[in-house]
C-alpha cells in the first residue's frame, strides 16, 4: 500500500519530529554518536526551525498512512535551477517499503515543476543504506568532503531533474 504524500503543515510537525529523532538515532548515531545526534536534532528540528520550512519556498512533503511515517525536505539554492534534498527520513519500522521512494520522486517533481533542473545532496560516507538508496535512484557521485563538525566524510551527490 502506498502512503499519501501531501505538503507538510504545521499540525504534522510533531510527527515530522518523532520520525526525525527515530530515523537519526538508527541511521546516525552508530556514525557520530549520541551527543552529535542531539545537537542535529536540537538545531534543525526544533519546531521554530521546522516552521521556517513551510514557507511555500520549501518542498516539505510528507508521508501519511495513519500516521506520518516519512518526510522529505528540498529548497532552491541561489540559482533557482538547482534544489538541495536536505532532508528525507522513514521511520526506520517502514525502511524497504518504499516510502522513501515515494517522497524522492515527490521532492524531485515539486521541484522540476518550480523550475528544477537538477538536485544535488549529501549523504555520510558511513551510511551505506543512504549511500546505496540515492545511487540506485540514479544520483551520481559528484564530489566529497570532510565535515569537521561530526568528524566524518560527506558524499556530494547529484541528477538532472
Amino acid at each position: 500500500m502506498a502512503a499519501e504524500i501531501r505538503p507538510a503543515r504545521s499540525t504534522d510537525l510533531p510527527a515530522v519530529q518523532r520520525v526525525a529523532r527515530a530515523a537519526w538515532y538508527a541511521a546516525h548515531e552508530p556514525i557520530i554518536g549520541e551527543e552529535s545526534v542531539e545537537e542535529f536534532l536540537a538545531e534543525y528540528y526544533s519546531r521554530a526551525a521546522l516552521e521556517e520550512r513551510l514557507d511555500g519556498e520549501t518542498v516539505f512533503p510528507v508521508a501519511v498512512e495513519d500516521r506520518v511515517v516519512g518526510f522529505a525536505v528540498a529548497g532552491p539554492t541561489d540559482d533557482p535551477t538547482t534544489y538541495v534534498l536536505g532532508r528525507i527520513y522513514v521511520d526506520p519500522d517502514r525502511w524497504g517499503e518504499g516510502i522513501g521512494q515515494q517522497l524522492l520522486q515527490d521532492v524531485q517533481r515539486r521541484a522540476r515543476e518550480r523550475g528544477g533542473e537538477r538536485m544535488r545532496l549529501g549523504v555520510m560516507a558511513e551510511n551505506d543504506r543512504a549511500v546505496c538508496f540515492y545511487e540506485a535512484a540514479g544520483y551520481e557521485r559528484v564530489g566529497e568532503r570532510v565535515d569537521e563538525r561530526i568528524g566524518t566524510t560527506t558524499y556530494e551527490y547529484e541528477r538532472p531533474l
